[in-house]
């Protein structure tokens, strides 16, 4: 999104990413401090709220936007990441024996990548399906008979562009679409983490030994 939208190149993107990571960083050193003491099932339910937090301020990006929010929004989304997999890891491994957390971590490793693809496949497919319906949406009222499309286009041929108007148009059309399908995914991300807050209760309290996964 921050180069294909927005217009950064790969070095500024890449840039405005690092608030998330300092973000993850930092509540992982506090995590270290006090997951003997929290519930594990607290510290979890924090994270995805944060995370819920952190996807609704993304779903109200504008199509032009500073850095400020993106800052903002990445370095709350670090600490909600290091809130929801530190405390998840934990329980799944506070029940393994230590001679059995070697297949266990190839287990876990297998499970979150095969949950991982299938969410960015869905995420994506979802992207895909929003850019073309708002596309279509947008372009239902790009007609002719309209004062504002004649007035851009006769613009257009003024200057000399001629033909290439409308293709400018469309390009505008294509941004305008992919903004919204963004933020339509965003806004799914937010309710997707809150819907799973109530998972919690079917999860038993974490045993002393989950606490101290993290530690060892």
């Amino acid at each position: 999104m921050l180069q294909n939208i927005y217009g950064y190149p790969v070095f500024s993107a890449g840039v405005l990413l690092v608030p998330r990571g300092v973000g993850t960083f930092l509540m992982t050193v506090v995590l270290g401090r006090v997951m003997g003491r929290i519930d594990l099932r607290v510290l979890l339910g924090a994270g995805l709220v944060i995370m819920a937090i952190s996807f609704w301020m993304m779903a109200g990006f504008a199509p032009t936007l500073d850095a400020g929010p993106i800052v903002v929004s990445g370095f709350i989304q670090g600490l909600a990441m290091s809130l929801v997999w530190t405390p998840i890891s934990a329980i799944a491994f506070g029940t393994l024996s230590p001679a059995l957390r070697a297949q266990g971590t190839t287990m876990w490793n297998v499970v979150r990548n095969l949950g991982g693809s299938a969410g960015i496949s869905l995420v994506q497919a979802l992207l895909t399906t929003n850019t073309q319906v708002a596309h279509s949406a947008i372009a239902s009222h790009m007609s002719l008979d309209s004062p504002q499309v004649r007035q851009v286009l006769q613009h257009g041929i003024d200057v000399g562009l001629g033909p290439a108007t409308a293709t400018a148009l469309d390009a505008v059309m294509n941004r305008q679409a992919s903004v919204i399908a963004y933020l339509d995914d965003f806004q799914l991300l937010a309710i997707a983490m809150l819907a799973m807050i109530p998972l919690l209760l079917l999860m038993r309290r974490p045993s002393a030994a989950a606490n101290r996964v993290i530690t060892e």
